[in-house]
């Protein structure tokens, strides 16, 4: 008898056990599930600094994955009030040397060195500034020969950029941005009304007109996210995905190689020297004006005691 009552109490205790413990991994579930649902949309007020992950796939990173995952509802310009207003010569700079009294490094004339067509020559004046030449423009599919006529593109603008998350940068990191000539699909010779056309506008509202070139310019745009760390829109995300499959583009073109990745993701973490000194002089121009600050807020001489 003793041992029958022994053995109903310990068949009673597992089931409250099982009860408890079904309702406790309920709970959990509901609580991942709710953690997941604000990882996937967070909201632009309660925006993290750094994007939440990258979507490691058998052929490297997906990038539609990627930009997925990273995304805000709204735009990314009413994320924080703090943010102070983009200003490009400010933040960001102009074209930089490259090396160290080349003048034919600077950004502007490397790009249009390399997007040349190789079988015209490339004339250039005393100052290594670009004069003559023969250039395909990617976003009309024409070409092009008064490099007058030629703006250079930063494929994902520096506006969008410094919203998306350039503007937690150091400021030699955001110059390196605007001047980074490590591949071919960050900075990119364009006519000038085409680059006037696309503003600071993401592809949910500008496309090249040349259709042809849609696909690299997608991809191009992803990597570019996924390289500098950069936030997208929720709408944005979208229109990419759409677009992406509207042009049929090839499955690789969606993934960027683990190798890429990493040699980008190096060399963008290391900011050139003339960005070094740019910074260098923001700063020295900063602490000018602080001392500029301080000494309007002394009392005069005579009543300094």
């Amino acid at each position: 008898m003793r041992g029958n009552a022994r053995g109903h109490g310990v068949r009673g205790s597992n089931g409250w056990l099982q009860v408890y413990s079904v309702y406790f991994v309920y709970i959990l579930i509901l609580g991942l599930s709710a953690s997941l649902a604000t990882a996937e949309t967070p909201s632009r007020l309660s925006r993290p600094e750094l994007p939440l992950a990258t979507a490691r796939a058998t052929y490297g990173y997906d990038l539609i994955a990627y930009i997925r995952l990273n995304s805000v509802q709204g735009p990314l310009e009413d994320t924080d009030p703090s943010i102070p207003k983009y200003n490009r010569r400010e933040h960001f700079g102009g074209w930089r040397i490259h090396r160290p009294r080349e003048k034919c490094s600077r950004t502007r004339e490397v790009v249009l060195f390399r997007q040349a067509d190789p079988n015209v020559p490339v004339r250039t004046n005393e100052n290594c500034r670009v004069t003559s030449g023969l250039w395909l423009d990617p976003y009309s599919g024409k070409f092009i020969s008064n490099p007058l006529e030629i703006h250079i593109d930063h494929v994902v603008p520096l506006r969008h950029a410094y919203y998306a998350g350039a503007y937690a940068w150091r400021p030699a990191l955001r110059c390196h941005y605007s001047n980074y000539i490590y591949n071919s699909y960050h900075l990119v010779a364009v006519s000038g009304r085409e680059n006037m056309s696309k503003g600071d506008k993401t592809p949910e509202h500008y496309l090249p007109p040349n259709k042809h070139f849609h696909c690299e310019y997608l991809s191009g745009w992803m990597k570019i996210k996924i390289i500098w760390h950069l936030w997208s829109t929720v709408d944005e995300v979208q229109a990419i995905e759409n677009q992406f499959a509207a042009a049929n583009c090839p499955t690789w073109m969606r993934f960027i190689s683990f190798e890429e990745y990493e040699t980008q993701r190096d060399m963008a973490s290391r900011p050139i020297p003339s960005c070094l000194r740019f910074e260098a002089r923001l700063e020295a121009e900063s602490s000018d004006d602080d001392d500029r600050a301080t000494r309007s807020a002394l009392p005069p001489a005579s009543e300094a005691n």
